[in-house]
């Protein structure tokens, strides 16, 4: 985590974020690694129903719904509920006003099967900052119970982040930490060690770890464990999370396409634009959710501006959803498929119609929601296939017209 020429630890970090905005172009999480995992893809029937689990909560198995009043991707009472039901995400040592946050349940996420193909898309960025941790902290993601990773714009260069760490036991000190540059005031001293400040909250008992700049920490200590004040969209979002849930990214979406700019570079340029595109310019919050356990279950929840009615909004993301597979086979048709990524090509098109077959949307009072429910293999599937179109310079997604 040497800090030169900015930070080393926000470029490298910026990629495996990069990676994780990207699921709300196609409900996917996606790899920004520029060479693909050389794995199989896996086998599915397009034609079968995805596995549900038997319990009440999650529901039972069921064929897309047809006919209903809201069209094929409208969301039935009992059918593609979550197959969890947590309490909100407990957001807390996180700076006040930030726009993007990711909140994670890294050991939750670990005894889930086909996990490590997962995280191993996210590729060498991920891995590298795996170490990191792992030296700065003496723990693996395997100990950490929760995660939080927010980020905050500055006029300049990548946003700053701010990573809290939280676990069922006491945070084993690193031999550093009564060397390390002690700076604040007791009992809330911090430490100043290879250019971060590492924080942790007495109030904690040794269970929360804080990591996050010299600009950020003083008010994040003076704010203590107080939930921060997020933009009013935001705010209603983080009410509806699910802290059951493995993963959940909830932001401004003008973020991304200013301040965020930076973190995508290069090959990850066009980014900004095709969720732009996708989304539209009149979207004031979002947030994604993913859920690895008997099956592979995601929701996203938009809130458009109060200039645009939700139900209109609501059959507008419907249509750009349902044309998803005809631009997968016109794009497929566009570029030069290589023999590492010919078997995945030629079932990408009846992936991606089964995907959307199985993609329900409503208007509930927080905005619209959608709802996915999709087999495991499918997650590592769609990982890598949209990894290898994003290496692609002609991706073509609508963009949502609004008169």
């Amino acid at each position: 985590m040497q800090c030169q020429d900015g930070c080393v630890f926000r470029r490298r970090v910026a990629p495996f974020v990069a990676a994780i905005v990207v699921c709300a172009l196609c409900f996917m999480l996606v790899s920004c690694e520029q060479t693909a995992p050389e794995v199989q893809p896996a086998h599915h029937n397009p034609n079968e129903s995805p596995a549900r689990p038997s319990d009440q909560t999650a529901g039972t198995p069921s064929t897309p719904v047809e006919g209903s009043d809201n069209g094929p991707g409208s969301l039935a009472p009992d059918e593609w509920s979550s197959p969890t039901d947590g309490t909100p995400w407990p957001l807390r040592y996180i700076s006040a006003g930030t726009p993007w946050i990711l909140m994670w349940r890294p050991a939750a996420m670990h005894q889930c099967d086909g996990h490590e193909l997962i995280l191993r898309a996210l590729g060498a960025d991920f891995v590298w900052l795996s170490e990191q941790w792992r030296e700065r902290t003496g723990t693996t993601w395997n100990d950490v119970t929760r995660l939080t990773l927010g980020l905050q714009p500055q006029d300049q260069g990548l946003p700053r982040p701010v990573v809290v760490a939280e676990f069922d036991s006491a945070w084993p000190w690193p031999s550093w930490w009564e060397t390390a540059q002690s700076l604040g005031a007791a009992p809330n001293l911090y430490r100043q060690h290879d250019g971060w400040c590492f924080y942790a909250p007495p109030e904690q008992e040794g269970r929360t770890l804080v990591l996050a700049s010299l600009e950020d920490m003083p008010d994040i200590v003076l704010q203590g464990d107080i939930a921060p004040v997020l933009q009013r969209q935001m705010q209603q979002l983080l009410r509806e999370t699910d802290s059951d849930r493995h993963v959940t990214v909830l932001t401004v979406p003008s973020f991304l396409f200013a301040d965020g700019r930076p973190l995508f570079r290069g090959s990850r340029e066009s980014i900004p634009g095709l969720m732009h595109r996708l989304l539209g310019a009149r979207l004031q919050g979002l947030s994604l959710s993913l859920h690895f356990e008997q099956y592979w279950f995601t929701e996203l929840r938009a809130v458009p501006d109060i200039t645009l009615p939700v139900t209109q909004y609501s059959v507008q993301f419907r249509e750009q959803v349902e044309q998803i597979p005809q631009r997968v086979d016109r794009y497929l048709a566009g570029v030069t498929i290589t023999d590492d990524w010919k078997k995945l090509a030629t079932r990408l098109p009846k992936m991606a119609q089964y995907a959307c077959d199985q993609v329900r949307m409503r208007v509930d009072h927080c905005g619209v929601q959608a709802t996915m429910a999709l087999p495991l293999p499918a997650a590592h599937n769609l990982i890598l296939a949209t990894d290898l179109a994003l290496q692609a310079d002609v991706v073509e997604l609508p963009s949502l017209h609004v008169k």
